[in-house]
């Protein structure tokens, strides 16, 4: 039989063709959609890094401003406790004249802009020292050093007891020194209160908590001061630094001594200027190791004709040099900072200046 020409014979065809083309493209579509998925998701992760990224760096900023901000304020904060106050005192009541001590308000005053605040009230402050600059207070490093006196008559001086007090921000106070039957005292703290000098009977230096560290008789600081008819007086000038003081020698009017103490070595170095007319209040320089002052008569007053000279004094060399010289007046020397000397015009009205080497 023919098999074309027979209706019931059906031509074979080519197996699964359109089967194979579907499961192709198929297979090409699930590849691209795993791969418009796979660009899709690492498209939002790295979206998601890059937005976490920048959220974490925002934060960080924030941080590092706080942080910023907070060290500010704390440097700001030691500044401003580092300042230099002016200690004043008002009395409290009218019986200065008829007491040692008496009651008085505490003010600071801030040396940047002058402005003046209410510290505390103390009683038993001594009268003896009122008005008596650094001898009478002092604020430093966040601290009020001041003398208070004690046993004492209500109307006799000299027969009570001085002691150096520290008050803190919270306005307790706490003795630190007491002179006894030493008499007198007078007192200087270093810039940080590490160290505080006192002299009473003797040179102490105590730390902040009035531990005595160690103690010299003046004697030890200059062999011509003798207790009866003194022929030198010694006095506390200043702290270089933490751990060197300045003292002075002096009688009269006149400066014969300059004394530097280590307490790092107890070294004591003793500068004589007796063979030099320095006068009571010689303008003293310790960072540059000079003083300067002007040969006007230490007593009386000036005589128009009489030569007055501006003289520099190395204490390092033991030499001097004149800066300036004029007729009638003295010249008044001030240091301004450590390498500019501040005086009276020669010539005229105001201020020269000279400036060391």
């Amino acid at each position: 039989m023919d098999q074309q020409n027979d209706p019931k014979v059906v031509l074979s065809q080519p197996a699964y063709q359109e089967p194979k083309a579907r499961s192709l493209g198929l297979i090409i579509a699930i590849i691209a959609t795993f791969l418009i998925t796979g660009g899709a998701v690492f498209v939002w992760q790295q979206a998601a890094n890059n937005a976490k990224q920048k959220q974490n760096e925002i934060v960080i900023n924030q941080l590092q401003q706080q942080l910023t901000d907070l060290q500010n304020k704390i440097k700001n904060s030691e500044n401003d406790t580092l300042v230099t106050r002016e200690v004043t005192f008002k009395l409290v009541g009218s019986d200065i004249y008829q007491r040692p001590t008496s009651t008085y308000d505490i003010y600071l005053k801030n040396t940047k802009d002058n402005q003046k605040e209410y510290f505390t009230r103390i009683d038993q402050v001594s009268n003896q020292y009122v008005g008596g600059g650094d001898s009478m207070g002092i604020f430093n490093n966040g601290y009020l050093y001041i003398i208070r006196s004690f046993g004492g008559e209500l109307t006799v001086a000299g027969r009570e007891t001085y002691e150096l007090w520290k008050y803190g921000l919270d306005k307790q106070g706490v003795k630190v020194f007491s002179a006894d039957d030493k008499g007198w005292l007078s007192f200087r703290v270093s810039k940080k209160g590490n160290n505080i000098a006192v002299m009473a009977d003797q040179l102490y230096f105590i730390d902040n908590k009035g531990n005595v560290k160690k103690s010299f008789q003046r004697t030890d600081i200059d062999s011509r001061y003798q207790k009866v008819d003194s022929p030198i007086g010694i006095s506390l000038f200043n702290w270089l630094n933490e751990s060197e003081i300045w003292l002075t020698g002096k009688k009269d009017f006149s400066t014969l001594a300059i004394y530097k103490i280590s307490t790092d070595s107890w070294k004591i170095t003793n500068y004589d200027l007796s063979k030099f007319d320095i006068s009571r209040d010689a303008a003293i320089n310790m960072s540059a190791d000079k003083i300067a002052s002007d040969n006007a008569p230490l007593k009386g007053g000036i005589d128009p004709q009489e030569n007055i000279s501006l003289i520099l004094y190395d204490l390092n060399t033991n030499q001097s040099k004149e800066i300036a010289k004029t007729k009638g007046k003295g010249f008044a020397p001030a240091w301004i900072n450590q390498n500019i000397l501040e005086y009276n015009n020669p010539n005229g009205d105001g201020k020269l200046t000279y400036t060391i080497e």
